[in-house]
Order: C-alpha cells, then sequence, then structure tokens
C-alpha cells in the first residue's frame, strides 16, 4: 500500500512541477465516479472471472503540452477506489457464518492507479463551449486491500501482492470557458496476475488468479 501511494504521489508531484514550468500549457484536475463494467462488475458466484466490484470514485489530474490548435499530449494520473457490492460481501458472510462462530470481516477493497500518456484534442464552438476528446495508453497499478476475518481467539488474513498492467483509455467531454469540464471515459485497465497468501493460525496458502478490470468513469474537472 505504502508503495501504490509512493506512485502516486510522485506522478502527481511531477504534473504540478510541469505546471509551474511551462505557463504555455496547462494543468487539469478531476474527480468523480468510477463505475465497473464487465467481469469487473459481476456478482455471478459461479464465475471464476467475477470480480463484484461496485460503484467507487476517481480523482486525478493531467498535464497538457499543447502541440497545434487544439492538439495537445498529456500525462496523467488517476486514483480509482472501489469497494465490493452488498450481494458478494453478503455471500461472504454467509460462507464464514458457516466455519466462524460470530466473525467481524473485513472486506477486501480495490484501488487502481493508471498512470497514461496520450493526445488531447480540443474543438472551441465558441467562447462558452468547447468540446474535447482522449486517448491515453498506459500502466495501470492495482492494489486489493487485506481482507481480516476475526473471532475471539482467532483471526484470518488474506494478503493480495501489487499486480501491474498495461492499460488504456478513451473519453470525451465538454469545456465550459475554456476551465470546467464534464467528461465521461472508458478505461481498459487489464488483466492482471493476482498474487497473494491467505494466513489462519500457523497456516498459510498462496493462491494466484486473473483478473478483468475495467470502469467507466464520470468526472467533473477544471483547468488551471
Amino acid at each position: 500500500m505504502k508503495k501504490l501511494v509512493l506512485y502516486f504521489t510522485a506522478f502527481v508531484t511531477v504534473l504540478l512541477l510541469a505546471g509551474n514550468t511551462y505557463s504555455q500549457n496547462y494543468l487539469s484536475l478531476h474527480g468523480g465516479a468510477a463505475f465497473p463494467l464487465g467481469a469487473f462488475a459481476s456478482d455471478d458466484i459461479d464465475s471464476e472471472d467475477a470480480g463484484g466490484a461496485d460503484m467507487g470514485f476517481c480523482v486525478g489530474g493531467d498535464y497538457t503540452f499543447n502541440v497545434y490548435k487544439g492538439l495537445g499530449v498529456f500525462l496523467g494520473a488517476e486514483l480509482n477506489y472501489n469497494g465490493l457490492k452488498k450481494s458478494v460481501r453478503d455471500e461472504y458472510e454467509d460462507s464464514y457464518w458457516s466455519y466462524f462462530m460470530n466473525p467481524d470481516i473485513t472486506f477486501y477493497r480495490y484501488i487502481n492507479i493508471p498512470l497514461m500518456i496520450g493526445v488531447d484534442y480540443t474543438l472551441k464552438a465558441n467562447d462558452l463551449i468547447s468540446f474535447y476528446g482522449d486517448l491515453g495508453v498506459g500502466l495501470d497499478l492495482l492494489k486489493i486491500t487485506n481482507m481480516t476475518i476475526e473471532e475471539t481467539g482467532m483471526k484470518m488474513t488474506t494478503e493480495f501482492d501489487m499486480a501491474n498492467q498495461f492499460a488504456y483509455k478513451a473519453g470525451a467531454g465538454i469545456l465550459l470557458k475554456d476551465r470546467w469540464s464534464l467528461g465521461v471515459y472508458y478505461n481498459g485497465l487489464g488483466k492482471h496476475k493476482i498474487r497473494g497468501e491467505s494466513k489462519l493460525g500457523g497456516y498459510s496458502q498462496d493462491f494466484d488468479y486473473k483478473q478483468q478490470v475495467s470502469l467507466l468513469t464520470v468526472s467533473l474537472g477544471i483547468r488551471l
């Protein structure tokens, strides 16, 4: 988790420094909702690909270098946070109540940080409204937080290693007064190889599986 925070902080710091260095370009910040798609959103307990991810949130920033008349190249970083759907949490609770008398469960959550480079094009319709589109590729860092199950005198912990995979995003939006933006993006964050370890008492068990991650994000932003 510490490495994940360091990656994100370092990348955002680079964006902020770049924003102070190149005044002819611009920094944009945004935040909004992150909607899981496909297998990442599925709560089908019979499917090995189901991620069970619930709606979450996203925050991020992009720094765009103007190239020519609305065309730019951007560097971007975003943090996407998603918990588990209630149906999945209920399944876990029903399952573990069969083995534990009164378990206290802390469920795992998904944290995706895509680091992107790409192209941006802004078309100015008039002094009030512009339209823009982005296409980017890069690396997604995925961290699944620990899951713990506790009862008196007993604790089971499942820990997940951080994973990374090739990722891309594509989206478009509306820009008001060259400052305020509303954007919608598809984020294909790759099929990650998930590795980890479950521990109970003095026993442990390694595991691995693959998880496809895709998100639709809707965000409000500001260009600085």
